[in-house]
C-alpha cells in the first residue's frame, strides 16, 4: 500500500487575488520550512507561490526554464549540483515553484523577485530562514553560514522598502544553526532583545493540528529525498522530542539537544533586521564582492550577559494568526467561497 498524502492545492483552485510569496533564504531546508505557511495559507484559501533563494548561478541549475533575470522555474525533476537543493522537493508537492539564483549580479536577482510580484499580484512574502544566522548584526564571534542568508535578506528587505507589499522574516529552529554551535547565543539574545525595543518583532507561528498532521506525514518524505539538517531538528520538535540526539546529516554530526521552541517560526520585519546588521548592509552596497567575515567585522562586541531562552520566552508572549496577514495586506480581491480538492500522492508500494 501507498503512502497517501493530501495537501496542495493549485493556483486554479485559490480564490483569492493577492497572492503569498513563500521561500526559503539561504537554500537548502529554507525553503522546506517554509511549507507549514503553505499549508496552512492554502487551507485557508489563499494562493501561494515558492520562490527560494538558492547559491547558485542560472547555469547551474539543469532541467528548469530560464524565466528572466536570475529566476528559474523549478520541477520535481529538476537539478543542482548541490545536494541541498529542495525545490525540486515542493515543485514535487504540486506547488509552482521557482529559485532564484543568487550568484548572480543583484540586478537580475531583484528582477527575479519584481517579476514574480507582477506576475502573480503578490501582496505578501514570508522568507524563511532554519537556524538563526538572518539574525547575526555581524561582530558577534560566532556568525553562522551568513553570506547566502544575508544576500537574500538584503533583497527581501530593499523589495519591502521600494514596493507595495508587505514582507516577514520568519526564523525556525531558532538559535539551531549548527546544532547551536555556530552561533553565539548570548549574543543572538541581545540582538532579539534589540529588535523587540524596535517594534520589529511580529509573533510566533505554530502550526494548527490539520497543518501539523500534513507535515508529519509529509516531511519525513521529502528528507529522506533531499536531507536537511536544520528542517529534521524542526521535524523532531513537531514529533514532541526534546533533548540530547545523535545526528549524522549532513554537516550535523554527532549529540545535539532538541529545544522544544525548534517547532515555532518566530516572524520579525526584514527591513529592520537588515538595518541593524553589518553583514546585510554590506550586501546591500557591495553585493557579494568582499564577503570576507573579517573584512565587514571590525571589532567583536562583547559577550552580554542574557540566556537565549530567556528571550525566548519574551519572544512566546506573543501568537500570531495567520489570518491576521490576509485581512491586513490581501487586499486586492476579496476572499470569496471556493471548493478545494486536495491532490492526492502515493508514494511507494503497491
Amino acid at each position: 500500500m501507498g503512502y497517501g498524502i493530501t495537501c496542495v492545492w493549485g493556483l486554479g483552485d485559490i480564490g483569492l487575488g493577492g497572492v503569498v510569496l513563500l521561500g526559503g533564504l539561504g537554500g537548502g531546508g529554507d525553503s522546506g520550512g517554509a511549507l507549514p505557511f503553505a499549508f496552512e495559507l492554502n487551507r485557508l484559501g489563499v494562493t501561494t507561490v515558492f520562490a527560494g533563494f538558492v547559491n547558485a548561478r542560472v547555469g547551474d541549475v539543469r532541467g528548469a526554464e530560464h524565466v528572466t533575470g536570475a529566476l528559474m522555474r523549478v520541477y520535481s525533476s529538476t537539478v543542482s549540483p548541490s545536494t541541498r537543493f529542495f525545490e525540486p522537493s515542493i515543485a514535487f508537492l504540486g506547488y509552482e515553484t521557482y529559485c532564484i539564483c543568487c550568484k548572480e549580479p543583484r540586478p537580475m536577482v531583484l528582477e527575479a523577485v519584481n517579476w514574480l510580484i507582477r506576475k502573480y499580484g503578490v501582496e505578501t512574502l514570508v522568507y524563511v530562514d532554519m537556524g538563526g544566522d538572518s539574525l547575526v548584526f555581524g561582530d558577534e564571534p560566532l556568525v553562522g553560514s551568513w553570506k547566502e542568508d544575508m544576500a537574500a535578506l538584503s533583497i527581501l528587505a530593499e523589495i519591502a522598502e521600494k514596493n507595495n507589499v508587505k514582507a516577514y522574516l520568519a526564523v525556525g529552529v531558532l538559535g539551531g544553526e549548527g546544532g547551536g554551535k555556530s552561533l553565539s547565543q548570548p549574543h543572538l539574545a541581545e540582538n532579539i532583545s534589540w529588535l523587540l525595543r524596535d517594534k520589529a518583532y511580529y509573533g510566533y507561528y505554530e502550526p494548527g493540528k490539520h497543518t501539523l498532521r500534513s507535515l508529519l506525514q509529509i516531511l519525513p518524505i521529502l528528507l529522506k529525498k533531499t536531507p536537511s539538517p536544520m528542517l529534521t531538528l524542526y521535524l523532531d520538535a513537531l514529533r514532541g522530542i526534546q533533548g540530547t540526539r545523535e545526528y549524522h546529516i549532513l554537516y550535523l554530526q554527532g549529540k545535539y539537544h532538541v529545544k522544544q521552541y525548534y517547532k515555532y517560526h518566530f516572524l520579525f520585519n526584514p527591513i529592520t533586521v537588515c538595518k541593524k546588521s553589518l553583514f546585510c548592509q554590506h550586501m546591500k552596497k557591495n553585493w557579494r564582492k568582499n564577503t570576507r567575515t573579517n573584512t565587514i567585522r571590525k571589532k567583536i562586541r562583547r559577550t552580554p550577559p542574557i540566556k537565549l531562552e530567556t528571550i525566548i520566552n519574551k519572544l512566546l508572549e506573543k501568537k500570531i494568526d495567520l489570518k491576521t496577514i490576509i485581512d491586513k495586506h490581501n487586499t486586492k480581491t476579496p476572499l470569496r467561497k471556493t471548493n478545494h480538492h486536495p491532490h492526492t500522492y502515493y508514494i511507494g508500494g503497491t
